[in-house]
């Protein structure tokens, strides 16, 4: 039997707008292409093929997927921003088998109840025993812009109306654009230096005709994708699902990451979906592991809210008066199953005033 949310989906007309590749690679700028063709003149690292799986990472069912890939792999390369020297030897212990995945885990203190912990524990028993070369070229736990990240925090306590609101979160969005430009910029850069480093750990690297690194990347981080080939290297890439559906904050950050505008109505879906996420994060939460269904139903959900209707919802004044107006306006869109659904899973009880008929 057909459920409430495939419904949703299959009915869903709207769709995160496809950039090009045009359209990404103009906010894309990178000088590293003489670094690597230097290093392979130079006979320090054979010609290099990468590869790339984008994909959501908040779960173990979001990263299923690259394991025949991993396994033709010469050279792993993992997404983790902030990560340390003690973090990389972990890794590196658990491909060689001399760390087990939940020895690992346990390192990261990782909570079995919270889904990322399924994920980076099944990422680990990917990689366990592998033998697999590894390398890190995302930002350290000592870069700058990490630690500015770290300590920012988005301050509306100036904001009067629902203007000003949504300009002060259009100006932390670009903040994040430029950090994932500045991120993105950085994985570039460091490739050529840790493809040097790996083939002088592993001498037998440097006989092969080519080297195939495989890399593991969050679907926002498409940029990596076209400053590798912008540089002159040979770089493939595929995504969990195609087409890719990214939520509406993240299509907003892409926009500014690559010089794109950001109309109203995309910057207010974005603030609505932030101020859900911490109000009803139930309505992002995946039944069956899979995240991008759960934000293909989420966006669904909010897509059918224009501007206007969005400023009365996210100026209520508590939270019950927050839930009462969506689950009004939901009810006049059609969606009041499956949100008062989703609401009953949030108050944890079968019935509430809010589902008065």
């Amino acid at each position: 039997m057909e459920g409430m949310k495939e419904k949703i989906l299959k009915n869903d007309p709207e769709k995160s707008e496809e950039f090009g590749e045009s359209d990404e690679e103009q906010g894309v700028q990178n000088d590293f292409r003489s670094k690597i063709e230097k290093l392979v003149k130079q006979g320090k690292i054979p010609p290099t093929n990468v590869d790339i799986f984008f994909s959501a990472h908040k779960t173990a069912e979001d990263i299923k997927g690259f394991e025949e890939r991993l396994k033709n792999a010469d050279i792993y390369i993992p997404e983790a921003l902030g990560w340390d020297e003690e973090a990389l030897s972990s890794l590196r212990e658990v491909s060689e088998g001399r760390k087990t995945p939940r020895e690992l885990i346990q390192e990261l203190q990782g909570n079995p109840d919270n889904p990322e912990y399924a994920a980076q524990l099944y990422r680990a028993e990917m990689l366990y025993g592998t033998k697999k070369p590894l390398g890190i070229i995302d930002l350290p736990d000592s870069s700058q812009f990490f630690e500015h990240l770290k300590k920012r925090v988005v301050d509306f306590s100036n904001s009067v109306n629902f203007e000003q609101i949504l300009d002060t979160y259009l100006a932390h969005l670009e903040e994040d654009a430029d950090f994932e430009k500045k991120r993105e910029e950085h994985m570039l850069d460091s490739l050529g230096p840790v493809l040097e480093k790996l083939v002088k750990e592993h001498p037998e690297l440097s006989k092969k005709k080519g080297l195939n690194v495989f890399m593991t990347l969050g679907s926002a981080h498409t940029g990596v994708y076209h400053g590798l080939k912008e540089g002159g290297i040979e770089a493939a890439r595929s995504f969990k699902v195609e087409p890719y559906c990214w939520g509406y904050e993240v299509e907003a950050i892409r926009r500014y990451r690559f010089g794109k505008p950001v109309d109203e109505t995309l910057a207010a879906r974005a603030f609505f979906e932030r101020v859900l996420k911490k109000l009803l994060p139930e309505l992002f939460m995946p039944d069956d592991g899979n995240s991008e269904i759960s934000t293909n139903v989420a966006r669904r959900v909010i897509s059918v809210f224009s501007c206007e209707e969005i400023r009365p919802i996210t100026e209520s004044k508590n939270h019950e008066q927050f839930f009462d107006k969506f689950l009004t306006a939901v009810e006049k869109k059609g969606l009041k199953p499956y949100v008062k659904e989703i609401l009953q899973k949030h108050f944890a009880k079968e019935e509430d005033t809010l589902f008065e008929e």
